[in-house]
């Protein structure tokens, strides 16, 4: 179903790259299978379509000619609620159907005419990307999310290096197998030896979108990719406030129905250090630790100089290997990050 989908992919015509993604991201909802017409429908019943056509007489009357067999020249004649009326009732009577209206409800037409917010709350609806999913019902969500991201980057609603410093590399060293760094690493020495920059957007040319799904969950690449730089930057979403996204604690009724007296601020804040200096001297194990030190010694080995620390003034995080001279210790490093 999902190749099927994609054979058919609809590209919008509209005016704007925000507009030209949300009719995109609307539309592979429904043609990938993770959304259904009858799920539009609940969402924006016929008398909210109408309503919304209620200054384009001749959309109406397309629908309805469709759907219910009204004349033309009657159809335009129609107000736009005396026109969801009838379209609700030959729906009723299963004269139409949900796949029917959403077909002749242009993918265009339902972002120049519905209201952006609610078009990506279609979208969005049961937060798919938190789900337990498994079988087809993943690889439809990994697609989706999947074709997300890359229309997005399309539309230049976002760049890679929004992706990266979305899911962070501390985190894509955690997550991405071993073989996956091992060829990152050999990618940017090569590239450091013609004097080319390892940027963003060449290393989701190695890793594309496809292969993170596969490893990055689902709901850190929405929340933290979607959500945070598209849905928000672009007003499908509100900013989650401070407040909203973290319930205050209930530390303080507690405390007061015990009769200790809450930690002062110096004495959390202190405790909070302590805590932060114990978590850095054993969090990088494993794979990161491997990936980090393998990356220290092939620097080491061949003459890299590292990027500067301020990379304000890039457009990504490059990771410069253009003064590499020698090719000693090379293969030793990506052994380290591909050996078991």
């Amino acid at each position: 179903m999902v190749e099927e989908a994609e054979s058919k992919e609809f590209k919008s015509k509209l005016s704007t790259g925000r507009t030209r993604f949300l009719a995109n991201a609307v539309q592979h909802s429904l043609s990938s299978g993770r959304r259904a017409a009858a799920d539009f429908i609940r969402c924006f019943p016929p008398s909210r379509i109408m309503e919304a056509l209620g200054a384009k007489p001749e959309l109406r009357a397309r629908i309805l000619v469709e759907t219910t067999g009204t004349r033309e020249r009657v159809a335009l004649q129609k107000s736009a609620a005396s026109a969801g009326e009838d379209l609700q009732i030959a729906l009723d009577v299963a004269e139409t159907d949900p796949e029917a209206i959403v077909r002749l409800f242009r993918p265009d037409d339902r972002v120049r005419y519905l209201d952006a917010k609610e078009l990506w709350a279609f979208v969005c609806e049961g937060e798919f990307w938190k789900a337990q999913l498994d079988g087809m019902a993943l690889e439809i969500s990994r697609s989706h999310i999947g074709y997300v991201i890359n229309n997005a980057m399309e539309e230049k609603l976002l760049k890679a290096r929004d992706v990266i410093d979305g899911v962070g590399v501390d985190r894509l060293a955690e997550v991405l197998p071993r073989t996956e760094l091992g060829w990152m690493l050999a990618k940017a020495l090569e590239r450091g030896r013609g004097r080319k920059p390892f940027t963003d957007e060449q290393f989701l040319a190695e890793a594309p979108i496809g292969v993170l799904s596969d490893h990055v969950p689902l709901a850190e690449l929405w929340d933290r990719v979607v959500t945070a730089h598209v849905a928000v930057p672009q007003s499908f979403l509100e900013a989650l406030t401070r407040e909203s996204a973290v319930p205050e604690p209930l530390v303080a009724d507690e405390t007061r129905a015990s009769g200790v007296p809450p930690a002062s601020e110096e004495a959390e804040a202190a405790a909070k250090a302590a805590a932060n200096a114990t978590g850095d001297t054993t969090r990088d194990t494993g794979m990161k630790a491997t990936t980090k030190a393998a990356m220290k010694t092939t620097t080491q080995g061949v003459g890299v100089v590292s990027a500067p620390a301020d990379d304000s003034s890039t457009e990504g995080n490059n990771f410069d290997f253009s003064d590499v001279t020698a090719s000693e210790g090379i293969e030793e490093a990506v052994a380290k990050v591909t050996s078991s």
